[in-house]
């Protein structure tokens, strides 16, 4: 006999009180989870993604048939491939637009980067997950063992550091000196070092940028390697950490084109003066700057080959 209850009987002459049920207004529809034997199809439903409604609520008492969203499971990212415009419940299955590898045969089959070459990948972060194949990032073979450092010669002072070689668009006229200052403060802030410790030479070839930062030990060195290789991971990763980094951007307009090697390597920075021989004239001086000058130049070349090295093994080989 409360008015105001779901229940009310204006008939009523004697209150039951205990039956009154409260007025809560809500779509009564079921959802497929509460679905039972008599809703169901007698074989079980044929098709558990469609039917029922998104946003039962277990504890209406009144329908409201207006809010009743209809229960569609489906992808419902507007920025996924396979969006479902009629989805109204996610279905955690969504898939990005990421280019990776995706032939089984492939070491790295559902990678999204090159740097997976041996086990395949398996991601828990669905937006990692490739979905476009890109057979530049599959590879079939083995990688070689990293090419080892070249011997320097006795007298050589030898420091740790991290290379980073990578090709670039543009011009090489593009790389003012203010771009390569602010290429060298965005390396020196990522890697904790001041800007007196990153070298970068640019050379031709498209443009091949070679960012040398100097480490205080070997250990320090792979520390740099481990904390720059996620941020050159690919191409699009190097490319925002340079161009909108928040230390100091280099132009948009200048792109890495190609993916980056990160190694922890040693260099030659110095060479001790050899012992004077008991008598040496000029002669044998000028015979000993032709080889000091003749030593510099292998080792800079050691080091461009053993950056060649590594490059020429990421690249992708097949099987014979």
């Amino acid at each position: 006999m409360d008015p105001t209850a779901a229940n009310y009987d204006a008939q009523a002459t004697v209150n039951s009180n205990t039956w009154c049920i409260p007025v809560v207004t809500g779509c009564m529809m079921p959802s497929p989870s509460y679905l039972g034997p008599a809703q169901a199809a007698p074989a079980g439903r044929a098709n558990l993604r469609d039917g029922g409604a998104a946003n039962y609520m277990l504890t209406a008492t009144v329908n409201s048939v207006s809010t009743c969203s209809i229960y569609r499971l489906g992808c419902t990212s507007s920025s996924a491939r396979n969006y479902d415009q009629y989805a109204t419940v996610d279905d955690g299955n969504c898939w990005y637009n990421v280019a990776g590898c995706l032939n089984r045969v492939a070491l790295n089959f559902n990678c999204s980067y090159v740097q997976y070459d041996t086990d395949g990948c398996s991601y828990t972060d669905r937006a990692l997950v490739p979905s476009i194949h890109d057979e530049g990032i599959c590879r079939y073979t083995y990688n070689p063992p990293p090419v080892a450092s070249p011997a320097f010669p006795p007298g050589a002072v030898v420091v740790p550091v991290a290379l980073i070689e990578m090709t670039m668009s543009g011009d090489i006229a593009d790389y003012t000196p203010t771009v390569v200052d602010n290429m060298k403060a965005t390396f020196a802030a990522a890697s904790a070092v001041t800007i007196d410790k990153v070298t970068i030479v640019i050379t031709a070839g498209s443009v091949v940028v070679v960012v040398t930062i100097e480490a205080t030990s070997t250990a320090a060195a792979n520390t740099l390697q481990s904390t720059l290789a996620p941020l050159l991971a690919t191409p699009a990763l190097a490319t925002t950490f340079l161009t909108t980094g928040t230390t100091t951007p280099i132009p948009s307009t200048l792109a890495v084109v190609s993916t980056p090697i990160v190694v922890a390597s040693e260099i030659a920075t110095a060479f001790s003066p050899a012992p004077a021989p008991p008598t040496i004239g000029a002669t044998g001086a000028n015979v000993g700057a032709v080889i000091g000058g003749i030593i510099a130049v292998l080792l800079i070349v050691g080091v461009i080959g053993m950056l060649y090295q590594r490059r020429k093994a990421q690249e992708k080989t097949y099987p014979a």
